[in-house]
C-alpha cells in the first residue's frame, strides 16, 4: 500500500541516507511509519544503528542560555515545572547536582510533596532532557 504524503514529509524521506536527526524528528511527529522511514534510509527496522538515530532523534535539546536559577523553592518549581532535571538546574547554576540535593534536603524540598500538592505532575518529573 503507498502512503500520500504532505510535500514536506515528501522531502524528508527522499532525503535518503542524508535525512538528518531534525528529518527523523520531524517524520515521526507527522506518524511516519517507522518501516518507511527505516526504508528511505536503506536500513533494517531491527538495525542498532537505526535504532539509536530514532533514539537520538527523539531526544530533547534544551537551550540553557536564556533560563536563569536562584537558589529559591519558587525558582526551583518553575524550572521543575519547565520538565528540567536536577542536572540542567545544576547547569544553570554552575553548581554540581550533589549541591542542588544538598540544598534541596535543607530546605526539606521533595518532589513527591509537589506531586502530591498538583504543582508537578509525574510526567514533568520523568522528561529527560539532554544538554
Amino acid at each position: 500500500m503507498v502512503m500520500l504524503h504532505t510535500k514536506r514529509v515528501q522531502l524528508a524521506l527522499d532525503k535518503g541516507q542524508d535525512m538528518t536527526l531534525e528529518d527523523i524528528r520531524y517524520l515521526i511527529r507527522r506518524e511516519v511509519s517507522i518501516k518507511e522511514i527505516a526504508e528511505a534510509l536503506n536500513m533494517s527496522v531491527n538495525s542498532r544503528v537505526f535504532k539509536r538515530l530514532v533514539n537520538n532523534a527523539l531526544k530533547v535539546k534544551v537551550d540553557l542560555s536564556n533560563i536563569s536559577f536562584n537558589f529559591t523553592e519558587e525558582g526551583y518549581l518553575k524550572c521543575r515545572q519547565a520538565g528540567l532535571s536536577l542536572a540542567d538546574i545544576a547547569k544553570i547554576a554552575q553548581v554540581n547536582v550533589k549541591k542542588i540535593e544538598n540544598w534541596k534536603y535543607s530546605q526539606g524540598i521533595r518532589d513527591s510533596d509537589y506531586v502530591k500538592k498538583g504543582l508537578l505532575s509525574c510526567d514533568q518529573l520523568r522528561k529527560s532532557r539532554v544538554i
